[in-house]
């Protein structure tokens, strides 16, 4: 992290804890502390369904606490198998959703996204 000028990291809605992202900043400020070199950070949220209560709340938190990583755009979940699928499977097995990064609207998500890394690379 030192070396870098950014820190791109990917957030998924489904699964992020507070302690998870709360992490990465504790990291980010301990550097700042030090007097070292700190990245800025870039939270690209994936997974995000807007249908669900868990995913509105996250990004919500997100950009109030987060504002100036925020990368402005979010990739949207897309699952092959719906995960109503997966809860008759045992545990132990890999879960079968899967991201689907051809798909069109995916495909869309991911374009505005990294367009908009480019332009804050272009900052530096």
């Amino acid at each position: 992290l030192v070396a870098s000028d950014f820190c791109i990291s990917p957030i998924r809605l489904d699964a992020l804890s507070a302690k998870s992202i709360g992490f990465i900043v504790n990291e980010f400020e301990g550097l700042i502390e030090s007097s070292l070199p700190c990245p800025r950070m870039i939270c690209v949220p994936t997974f995000h369904n807007p249908q669900t209560k868990r995913s509105n709340l996250i990004m919500e938190g997100l950009w109030k606490n987060y504002a100036e990583a925020m990368i402005g755009k979010e990739i949207r979940g897309s699952e092959i198998f719906p995960k109503s699928l997966l809860k008759a499977l045992p545990r132990e097995r890999m879960p079968v959703s899967l991201q689907y990064p051809t798909n069109p609207v995916i495909t869309e998500d991911l374009k505005i996204i990294a367009s908009a890394i480019i332009e804050r690379f272009k900052s530096i």
